[in-house]
């Protein structure tokens, strides 16, 4: 693999998109202040906030980084670089994570930080962390579906598909197990349960990634 021209590119989208990165940076930290103010309103307009944020930018990146490249025939730039699809493919994966993860690794922080901080109660914090990597499972599912698809209708079913699923992931874990009735309580309860959809959550991601890889692998040329 041609490493430096691999950085190179995921410099390139950096470069790109960074201003976006940073945007929904300060977005969610002002979700992280409203969700500080502990009210019941505040609540909802903090994790609300905190969400979209989170969501919006996973898919500005995936559309951006990948269908975009696609779309505005942008490719042929790429196509020109002493590199293999394969090494095209690690650059797109890498640049968009790494994009991702610095907007998301920060929130997730903050989130668990406010509500220990204020007088949120601490049993919030399993689900919180649950539903936070549920996001970014969702954002690798969005990432999977570009690369291997190359198409726009796929991958904003693949957002929708994964909105849905976080919907009704978080409403069934909230009334129709464990984690719900530990929800007000003063300390952090980790149960089994929430062990497992960590766990979970972490293979699938691993899973979907190592697939999209293999599959990408496959490819010898960009046409």
């Amino acid at each position: 693999m041609n490493y430096p021209m691999i950085v190179h590119l995921v410099r390139k989208d950096w470069q790109l998109n960074q201003r976006a990165v940073w945007g929904s940076l300060l977005g969610g930290i002002l979700s992280l202040l409203v969700l500080s103010r502990s009210t019941q309103l505040s609540f909802f307009l903090g994790v609300t906030l905190l969400l979209t944020m989170l969501i919006s930018i996973g898919s500005h990146l995936v559309i951006s980084m990948v269908i975009n490249e696609h779309k505005e025939q942008t490719l042929a730039f790429s196509m020109t670089l002493p590199i293999t699809y394969r090494d095209y493919s690690a650059a797109k994966i890498s640049a968009t994570l790494l994009s991702f993860l610095l907007p998301w690794a920060t929130l997730f922080m903050g989130a668990i930080a406010v509500i220990m901080a204020s007088p949120l109660p601490d049993g919030l914090i399993p689900m919180a962390v649950v539903m936070l990597i549920e996001v970014l499972l969702n954002i690798c599912l969005m990432l999977s579906v570009a690369l291997i698809s190359e198409s726009n209708g796929w991958t904003i079913g693949a957002l929708m598909v994964g909105n849905v699923g976080f919907n009704a992931i978080l409403f069934y874990l909230a009334n129709q197990t464990s984690m719900g009735a530990t929800l007000q309580s003063p300390v952090a309860v980790w149960t089994p349960l929430v062990f497992g959809l960590i766990t979970l959550e972490a293979v699938l991601i691993f899973t979907m990634l190592s697939l999209t890889i293999f599959i990408l692998g496959r490819k010898t040329s960009f046409i």
